[in-house]
């Protein structure tokens, strides 16, 4: 189960910008047209080509060892069924999935992400003394449940950019910054790709399915019992977010990077990820951030980010809640499983 099956509240994301509008349009017209020559040429679908070089990745894959070519070019061609993109953009105040973001590719792609399976330790093996303190916090934090924390990490289940307010003083999704909302779309592609690897590797479970015990977005829950749990998708992400943002703001570098750590530390609390998972993530976002710097247009696209983002700064904005940052700052500033807070 793919990384995309995780949802994004990456607000107005899809409307901040006329230019992405059009992109998207542009894209999927091209798509259509494409999709009708193949079926008057009588040429391989993409269904035919995934099935074919599935048995192939298949075959190689037996033999042991990491990901072969074969296995790369398997995930490649499955990969676009599943991520087929609407034409209208969803609402600004929707959540939606990567799957109804507007269609800007990763920079990197997926054969150019970093091998998180050879870069990421395996997920610990049942009985060892990591294992333990997972399957310890999961059920110590479950009594989290109905605290400002629980409510937090269920904001963090789909918030990803908003989480990010606190620290830098403003409300990004109401800020309209296109070329900040389009850098973090084609990061959160490579994100999901180089997090798919060692996911669809490792098959490793949710913490919640043994014991059986709740997690803070219930409606999820048969859709994560389907996604493995090494690594976490969500700290992959937004440890990404977090290096990156800390650049573009090095002002505020420390309290991004805190919140960034204490959104990693939400999937625990919520119970659909173990500490070895975000750990995992954090070590997944920055192989990714650190690739990332190599490609030109990544750069190019993070610099207009930069001045857009202390254009908006300078700028009259709407501030975030000060009651959620104060949330948000104790979260930070108290690991659950290591020194928890005293705030009810």
């Amino acid at each position: 189960m793919r990384f995309a099956c995780l949802v994004f509240s990456l607000a107005a994301l899809a409307v901040a910008s006329p230019a992405l509008s059009q992109a998207t349009t542009g894209h999927h017209k091209a798509a259509a047209h494409k999709t009708a020559g193949h079926k008057a040429t009588g040429h391989k679908t993409t269904a035919h080509k995934a099935a074919g070089a599935h048995r192939a990745a298949h075959a190689a894959h037996k033999g042991g060892g990491h990901r072969t070519k074969a296995h790369r070019l398997a995930r490649r061609a499955t990969l676009a069924p599943e991520t087929e993109l609407p034409r209208t953009p969803p609402a600004p105040t929707a959540h939606y999935s990567l799957q109804s973001m507007p269609h800007l590719p990763g920079y990197l792609g997926e054969n150019g992400v970093p091998d998180s399976i050879a870069i990421l330790p395996p997920p610990p093996v049942p009985g060892s003394t990591a294992d333990k303190l997972d399957n310890e916090t999961f059920a110590a934090t479950r009594a989290l449940q109905d605290t400002p924390r629980w409510a937090m990490a269920a904001r963090d289940a789909t918030d990803y950019v908003q989480a990010f307010d606190c620290p830098l003083g403003l409300k990004l999704e109401a800020a309209n910054l296109p070329e900040v909302n389009a850098l973090f779309l084609r990061v959160a592609r490579d994100a999901s790709a180089i997090t798919n690897l060692a996911k669809d590797h490792y098959k490793h479970p949710r913490p919640f399915i043994a014991p059986n015990g709740p997690i803070c977005t219930e409606n999820d829950r048969a859709g994560l019992i389907k996604s493995p749990s090494y690594p976490s998708g969500h700290a992959t992400y937004s440890w990404a977010m977090g290096l990156i943002l800390a650049e573009m703001a090095p002002d505020h570098a420390t309290d991004i990077l805190a919140r960034a750590r204490a959104f990693g530390e939400s999937r625990v609390v919520c119970g659909v990820h173990t500490v070895s998972d975000i750990e995992a993530g954090r070590t997944n976002g920055a192989a990714l951030v650190a690739v990332l710097h190599s490609n030109p247009q990544f750069r190019s696209d993070l610099e207009a980010a930069k001045k857009a983002l202390a254009l908006a700064e300078a700028s009259t904005h709407a501030a975030p809640d000060a009651g959620q940052c104060k949330i948000e700052m104790d979260a930070a500033a108290h690991t659950p499983w290591m020194n928890p807070t005293q705030d009810k």
